[in-house]
Formats: structure tokens, sequence, C-alpha cells
């Protein structure tokens, strides 16, 4: 029969291996956690490279597609890219125009109303004001239906037709000083519908008159009416 102070001497020996295994399991542990943090991360990083090279092409100096663009819309800005290569004013406003309506009309593609398709097409002075405009009027309830009906069941452009598009006067545009300058403008009408969804279209806008200003070489949306 052992004796006490053998007894305390293998209690001591249990009590060291035990520390030795649990620090052991915590090390291993934390390795597992670091290795399965950096997978997370590497995977997380990939995604964001591919979305991030979706959403930058195809591209121009001048404008970028929009993001998460449907196929529609990928098919106008591939226009757009044309017209800015040729050079034409007109062109250039036509195809713009088809690009900011697929963007600003379409809600499939949004988070919530702080998503604003199409802003970089509107004049760059007055863009936060376009944005403030959006959140509070046209995109008010965006919030509302994504929650009740799903973002994949709300409106989505299905095609936009450019029914005019001429130079116009030169239109006046207030800049970011507030200071009003003129600038070559070309007026551009267009009609677009709608795939059929969950939401009432009934009152939905499908037509508008768009004032496209040359912004020191950039064609930028100045008015919509």
């Amino acid at each position: 029969m052992p004796t006490g102070k053998r007894k305390k001497k293998k209690t001591k020996v249990n009590t060291i291996l035990l520390c030795v295994m649990l620090a052991v399991m915590a090390v291993s542990a934390g390795a597992l956690g670091w290795n399965m943090y950096k997978i997370n991360s590497s995977a997380e990083d990939t995604d964001n490279d591919i979305k991030e090279d979706k959403e930058d092409k195809p591209s121009d100096s001048m404008y970028s597609i929009g993001k998460d663009p449907i196929s529609i819309g990928k098919t106008y800005f591939e226009e757009l890219n044309k017209a800015v290569d040729s050079g034409d004013h007109v062109q250039i406003s036509s195809a713009l125009v088809k690009c900011f309506v697929t963007e600003y009309y379409t809600w499939t593609n949004k988070q919530g109303n702080f998503d604003i398709g199409g802003i970089q097409y509107i004049f760059t002075d007055r863009q936060s004001d376009f944005a403030s405009y959006t959140r509070n009027d046209y995109y008010a309830d965006m919030d509302l239906y994504i929650s009740q009906l799903g973002s994949k069941n709300l409106m989505q452009v299905s095609e936009v037709t450019v029914t005019d598009a001429v130079e116009s006067e030169d239109m006046v545009v207030l800049n970011a000083a507030g200071e009003e300058v003129t600038y070559p403008c070309v007026t551009v009408t267009a009609q677009w519908s709608y795939e059929s969804c969950s939401m009432d279209l009934s009152a939905a806008q499908t037509g508008g008159v768009f004032q496209v200003v040359n912004h020191d070489g950039r064609m930028e949306i100045a008015s919509i009416q």
C-alpha cells in the first residue's frame, strides 16, 4: 500500500501532466483558430477581388459600370464605351441616359435607400443634392419594399429607348460654389419599361427628358424632367 509521501508525489505528477495537456490543447486550439481565420480572410479577400473586378469592368477613363449591373445594363454600358470612343456628344448623351435609367430605376440589385444607382452620371457639383433628394423622396420607401417583398421582387428596367437626342441651347448650372456656369447641352428624351414584379408599377415613371451638359469634357446629367 503506497505511503502518504508517494501519494503526494503521484498527485503532483498527475497535476503537472494535466497542466501540460491543457497547455498543449490551448496552443492547438489557438493555432486551429488562427488557421481558420486566415482561410476565411483569404476567401473573403478573393471574393472581394472578384466582385470588384466584375464591378470595375468594362470601364473607360470617364465612367465605370454600376454596382451589381443587370444584363441590359452591361449592354448599355458597352454602348456608352463605344460612344465615348467616337467622341460624338449626342451619342454619348444618349448612351449615358440609357445607363442612368437602367441603374437608377432598377431596385432588384439595391441593398437599401442609401444604394443610389447611376449617381456617377449626375452633374458632379450637384451629386450630393441629388443623393439627398433620392434618399428622402424617390427611394424613401425602398427599405420597406425590400423588407416586405425582397429586393429580387422589386422593379427592374427591361428596356430603355431614346426617342430623341439633339444639341440644344447652352444650359446654366450652379457649380459647387453656387455660381452660375454655362455649359453646352444635349437634350435626350427617353422611354423605358419594367420587368413584371411584385410591386405595383401603375404609377412608376416610364419616361423623361434629360439635359446632359458637357462638364469640362465629361457629359453629365444636369436636369431631369
